[in-house]
């Protein structure tokens, strides 16, 4: 006798049912995922006061600048020579809404705005890597969080921008795994022209020939950075202010070498050209000026160090597009998530100008590694695989002051202990997408 479909369903429910001490402990984990996830970020609510505070010091904070910059746009000025301010003309029309408000309503609602950011980048690496993994992972509610906690201090701390423009590329990321290229493309050329990094990742589009998400971030980029900033500023004033971004910020990295340097009180940030620079040339690590710490391991010449710089960044390069274009041909499961993680660390590498806190970026390639090995990797693969995640972490967090005291992280982040943290995670990366075989 067969039995109708919903009391077959049923029956089958029933024999697989879990008992009464399962349903408790699928309730305990579940609950203690979430636990997690909120105790981290009530911790970052209090990097966020924590920023608030600092911003309304004398001095300031980054959010000062951007402030500053938007009330400029506002009466006329050129952005671009107010002090420390480093960005295209468009961050400063983007800012310039907030600058009608007082300056601590300004700040706050800047602070909330970041951590609001945050918690919806959270949940969306979690739905991406569920959706395209095919298995639930609670886990990824708050672990990617605790391995970023230190850079995420550092954004907030600081009144940083970094959270705000990496929602612009989660959403990117999210709407391009669902093959939505050119909602994908509008959303990272809106990232690209309020920081030049996101631009990096259009590599995506090329070995999988997605022509309209290509065609859609180079229009939107072009459309913010000149339009938008000349409907504000005027045309010219616009564009003296790309001219001055051109040679302040990007020439002295073109040059290289003597005039790098010359350009710079040291090589900051944690990319792999100020990394190369510090190690082999004899230049401050910090920025306490030329008496202060040096971390290289050689005296070479600097024009030596550009030439090896050029050599190294060619080769990321390289290894980079091959690493798209095998990813392309095999599609395992979660091709695509892998390809985008990748090409985040790599664009944090080559990006000369990136600092601690652009590696809060980290939050999505950490995401993809902690959903777990590839089906297919082999164990020493994986052993592989997992050391490098470990040392990713320990190494940006040896640059924690509450962990191991101000002097002693101040000097591991000297001796680049962020980069080597996004080598090791670059690592990881590879590792997956090399080792997954094709047929998973």
């Amino acid at each position: 006798m067969k039995l109708a479909p919903g009391r077959a369903d049923e029956r089958a429910w029933g024999a697989s049912r879990p008992d009464g001490q399962e349903l408790v402990a699928r309730r305990s984990r579940f609950d203690l995922h979430r636990t997690l996830r909120w105790l981290l970020l009530g911790l970052c609510l209090f990097f966020a006061w924590h920023g608030v505070h600092a911003g309304l010091r004398a001095q300031g904070s980054d959010f000062t600048v951007f402030f500053d910059a938007g009330r400029a746009v506002l009466e006329g000025r050129d952005p671009r020579r107010v002090e420390r301010f480093l960005y295209l003309p468009v961050f400063a029309v983007a800012t310039a809404p907030l600058a009608l408000l007082p300056y601590p309503v300004a700040l706050i609602l800047w602070q909330i705005a970041s951590l609001t950011s945050l918690a919806w980048i959270l949940a969306c690496c979690q739905r991406m890597c569920e959706r395209e993994l095919g298995r639930a992972l609670p886990w990824l509610g708050w672990a990617p969080l605790l391995c970023v906690l230190r850079l995420v201090d550092s954004n907030l701390a600081n009144g940083q921008a970094n959270l705000l423009v990496l929602g612009l590329v989660v959403a990117a990321v999210d709407a391009w795994l669902r093959e939505s290229e050119s909602r994908a493309g509008v959303l990272l050329g809106c990232a690209a022209a309020l920081k030049i990094v996101p631009g990096f990742l259009t590599v995506l589009f090329l070995p999988r020939r997605n022509l309209r998400a290509l065609l859609a971030a180079g229009a939107t980029a072009l459309a913010c950075s000149l339009a938008l900033p000349a409907a504000a500023l005027g045309w010219s004033a616009n564009l003296d202010g790309l001219t001055s971004w051109y040679r302040a910020e990007l020439v002295p990295y073109l040059r290289g070498g003597h005039a790098l340097l010359a350009s710079r009180e040291y090589p900051p940030g944690q990319s792999l050209t100020a990394t190369t620079y510090r190690l082999l040339t004899d230049t401050p690590a910090t920025s306490a000026g030329v008496d202060g710490p040096r971390a290289n391991l050689l005296a070479l010449d600097p024009e030596q160090v550009k030439w090896i710089v050029r050599l190294a960044s060619a080769g990321v390069l390289v290894a980079l597009g091959a690493s798209l274009v095998v990813s392309a041909r095999r599609a395992p499961r979660g091709a695509r998530l892998r390809e985008a993680a990748l090409a985040v660390a790599v664009a944090l590498m080559l990006s000369p100008l990136v600092h601690k806190a652009h590696m809060v970026w980290l939050l999505l390639p950490y995401a993809l590694l902690l959903s777990g090995a590839p089906a297919g990797l082999t164990s020493q693969w994986r052993r592989v695989r997992w050391g490098a995640c470990a040392l990713s972490v320990l190494a940006i967090g040896a640059t924690t002051p509450a962990l191991l005291g101000r002097s002693l992280a101040t000097r591991a982040l000297s001796l680049d202990a962020v980069f080597l943290g996004l080598v090791c995670v670059t690592v990881a990366l590879l590792v997956d997408l090399w080792g997954t075989p094709a047929t998973t």
